[in-house]
This record gives C-alpha cells, sequence and structure tokens, in this order.
C-alpha cells in the first residue's frame, strides 16, 4: 500500500459531494444533519456577495475526509470592493489529522482563489491552532480586537452552578443543552417586555431601516464593509445565532443596537456584534436597554475601531477588558490577512493600505463567528 500522504485528492467542491461534506461537519457544526444543511445554504449558497461556494474537499479512497470554506464579502477602500474571501470552516477527520492535510488544502484552494482573481486572504475568527499554523504558512496579525465584557446579575455564579453540574453522572448532557442562565435570560424578558424606556425590543431585523441608519453614520475609516439592507436581511438570517434586536425611534430609526446569542453551547455569552446611532445619547440608551434586557449574561464586544466617545459610554455601563490569549504564546483574535498575488506597484498600494490597522473599521457583525 502506498504512503497515506501521497493518496489524498484535493478538490474545488462540486453540488454531487453535498451530502458527504454535511456528514463531515458533523465534527464541526453538530450531529443535525438539517441543520447543518441549513447552514451551509445560509453560508455558502445564499452568500448575496458570491456566485458559487468557495468550498474545497480533501477525498481519500473516494470520502470527503476534510474541507476548508471560503465566503465572499465585500469589504472597501472608498467604495471600491476589495478583491479579497474570508477563510471560515475547517474540518478534517480524526483519523486524517496529523498528516499535513490542512497545508495541502489551502495550497490548492490559495491558487484556485488566485485563479479567479481573489488577491488577499481573510480570517476574522481563527481558532488558536488555526492562528498559529496561519503565521507560520505566510498570515500576517493586522487588527487585534480589543474585546471589553460586562458580566450582568449573577452571571458568575451560575456559571460556576453549571461547570460543576456537568460534570456529575447523567447531568453532562447539559454541556450542550439550554444552561440556567437562558431559562433566567427568557424570564426576564417576559419581565420587561418588548420596551425598555424609548428602546423597543424586537426578535425582527428591520434591513432596510438599519441600512439607512448605518449610511447616515457611515466611518470615515478608509476600508469598510458594505451595509446594504440585502446584505443585513441575510446577515441576520445565520442559523447557528439567535439576534436580539433594540430599535431607538418609531418612523425613522435613530439608532440600533443587535445582541447576538449562538443557539447552542453559548453558555451565558451575548455579543453586541453591531451598534450604531444618530447621537451619543442614543447610543447610551440602547447599551443601556441592551444591558437591562440581557440579565444575566456575559455581554461582549470589539473596540478596535470603536470611537472614544464609545468607549467611554462602554466603560461608564462598567465594560473591562478581557485577556484572550487563553495562555497560549503568539495567539490574540485578530484580522488575518495572506496576499495571494505577486508584488506589483498598485498591489504594493493596496497592500500599504490594507497592512495598516488604523484603516478598518472592524465590528463582530462581519465575522462569521457571530
Amino acid at each position: 500500500m502506498g504512503d497515506q500522504a501521497t493518496e489524498y485528492e484535493i478538490i474545488a467542491y462540486s453540488p454531487e459531494f453535498r451530502d458527504r461534506l454535511l456528514l463531515l461537519q458533523r465534527r464541526s457544526w453538530g450531529p443535525d444533519l438539517a441543520g447543518n444543511s441549513n447552514y451551509f445554504k445560509w453560508k455558502y449558497e445564499d452568500n448575496p456577495h458570491g456566485d458559487q461556494p468557495l468550498v474545497y474537499l480533501a477525498l481519500f479512497d473516494g470520502e470527503v475526509v476534510g474541507m476548508r470554506g471560503f465566503w465572499d464579502i465585500n469589504w472597501q477602500i472608498n467604495n471600491d470592493r476589495i478583491p479579497a474571501v474570508c477563510a471560515g470552516d475547517l474540518v478534517v477527520t480524526h483519523e486524517h489529522e496529523n498528516k499535513g492535510l490542512f497545508r495541502k488544502i489551502m495550497g490548492f484552494a490559495e491558487t484556485d482563489l488566485a485563479s479567479r482573481g481573489y488577491q488577499y486572504l481573510l480570517n476574522l475568527s481563527a481558532s488558536p491552532v488555526t492562528f498559529l499554523h496561519s503565521l507560520r504558512n505566510g498570515w500576517k496579525v493586522i487588527q487585534p480586537w480589543q474585546t471589553v465584557r460586562l458580566e450582568t446579575g449573577p452571571w458568575e455564579t451560575i456559571q460556576r452552578t453549571h461547570a460543576r453540574m456537568i460534570k456529575l453522572p447523567y447531568l453532562w448532557r447539559l454541556e450542550n443543552s439550554t444552561p440556567a442562565q437562558d431559562i433566567l435570560k427568557k424570564l426576564h424578558r417576559a419581565m420587561t417586555g418588548n420596551r425598555i424606556g424609548d428602546v423597543v425590543i424586537s426578535d425582527e431585523s428591520r434591513p432596510d431601516a438599519m441600512a439607512a441608519v448605518a449610511a447616515r453614520n457611515a466611518s470615515s475609516k478608509a476600508i469598510t464593509h458594505g451595509m446594504d439592507a440585502d446584505y443585513l436581511r441575510w446577515r441576520f438570517r445565520s442559523p447557528v445565532s439567535e439576534y436580539q434586536f433594540f430599535y431607538l425611534g418609531e418612523d425613522e430609526l435613530q439608532g440600533y443596537l443587535v445582541m447576538e446569542t449562538r443557539r447552542a453551547g453559548s453558555h451565558g455569552h451575548c455579543a453586541v456584534v453591531d451598534w450604531r446611532g444618530d447621537e451619543p445619547s442614543a447610543k447610551q440608551a440602547l447599551i443601556q436597554a441592551a444591558i437591562a434586557a440581557t440579565r444575566p449574561a456575559a455581554i461582549s464586544i470589539w473596540t478596535v475601531s470603536r470611537s472614544e466617545e464609545d468607549k467611554e459610554i462602554l466603560q461608564q455601563a462598567g465594560f473591562h477588558s478581557i485577556d484572550e490569549t487563553r495562555g497560549i504564546k503568539r495567539y490574540q483574535p485578530a484580522l488575518l490577512i495572506k496576499p495571494l498575488i505577486e508584488s506589483t506597484e498598485a498591489h504594493d498600494l493596496l497592500s500599504q493600505q490594507i497592512s495598516d490597522p488604523e484603516n478598518w473599521d472592524s465590528h463582530m457583525l462581519f465575522s462569521d463567528k457571530y
């Protein structure tokens, strides 16, 4: 029998492999094949910025044993779209780990993506393993996220109780079920209702109105992500997350905030994925309403692209910096970038702009982690 490492076949995804890919993704997305299918459809087939799934598969004896997904994005420099794609899902079966398969898939994918006209790879959600592997293979850290967090209500006590419970016989199943803090959050929502002061709480997005707020409050940074209504409509259909929307203003929104919670395994963690307002007072009212409506929870937000005014509002509300390195040397959650083409004068100018962390308007909304 030949060397197993030479028997892999790396190919671009085609629909005939869809069912086999969904089986593979049980290791990453979970055992629910229908749920996996919905997520794949949303992220790769319905993406408003792409024509087809940018997914690469590793085959061994005809079986799908590894995959790497990329999804089209709409990052722009001065309203011109950057020829870039974002790295997303990665999974390799246990039997084929530590055999150089990740490197083989990436090598094939990079060549193919470059041939399609993409000039850069981005990653906004790298795990520690992927992060360190990327640094060894030509990726660069552009912008650490500078996450801050606020613990509300008895969150820490509930977390400690939940951690103890899942270690007990038969109760380990609670690890991926709705924990106690989620139940308390629902009770709190029932008590507070659908309005806190002038802020309306809803489970429904308002893409057109939100896009109008985003347009009025567009960032002055050189590199921004498109915030049109079609993008927002698609973005908040993610089947792996639940979104709660906070709106200020009736006929015309003065501002909005979006809170995200993972449908499985959130353990009380929420993320402010988007937060925009016409005035500082609007933003303050929105963040206060979000805090009041999500007790108990641990609420996080990236501050790397936030104004000093925004940071002051968050600090006054009790948010504090956290260490996300997990004690791993060289690891820090951040924007990673890798160029795909040879250096040219035009490319070098673009690279200079892209390599400057001050140019990026980065928010959780643009990461597939949330």
